[in-house]
């Protein structure tokens, strides 16, 4: 996961290189959750299926992956980071466009200073969390500042 950009889950590969079951691996993530190691973004809804399959996984915090991989991919760094700040006090859900759904309203990407919206675009609450970039305007957030909602 530490030397890997942001990627969705596929239980089944990763069983399959483990050579362990679906079932163990789930139990495998589940504790490493529990323990604050890892956490799972899921697409927001009721369900079995968001019970037992986590659509991305990240490390608990951005610190943790990169004391594992110091030149990890600034992607997953980033969303790491991400999620690491808000899921603490807010909702926050794997969407169909973009990178997370905060609360069921406001739509997320993630990205550097040239991000733009096309990703987003059709969405009345869509924001560019930016990093690479010290000031705001309009619906562009400099990353840093989701570093104070901790």
């Amino acid at each position: 996961m530490a030397v890997s950009s942001p990627w969705r889950v596929n239980l089944s590969e990763m069983s399959r290189k483990l050579k362990t079951s679906r079932d163990v691996l789930m139990k495998f993530l589940n504790l490493l959750s529990q323990a604050g190691i890892i956490r799972f973004l899921t697409t927001s809804g009721i369900g079995y299926r968001i019970l037992r399959k986590p659509d991305k996984i990240y490390f608990s915090n951005s610190n943790m992956l990169l004391s594992i991989h110091e030149e990890a991919d600034t992607g997953m760094a980033g969303e790491t980071f991400f999620m690491d700040q808000l899921s603490v006090m807010y909702q926050v859900a794997y969407p169909k466009k973009g990178d997370f759904l905060v609360d069921g309203k406001y739509l997320f990407e993630v990205g550097g200073k040239n991000k733009t919206f096309r990703q987003v675009c059709d969405h009345s609450r869509a924001y560019l969390a930016m990093d690479d970039t010290e000031y705001g305007h309009k619906n562009r957030i400099p990353f840093w500042l989701f570093g104070f909602l901790y």
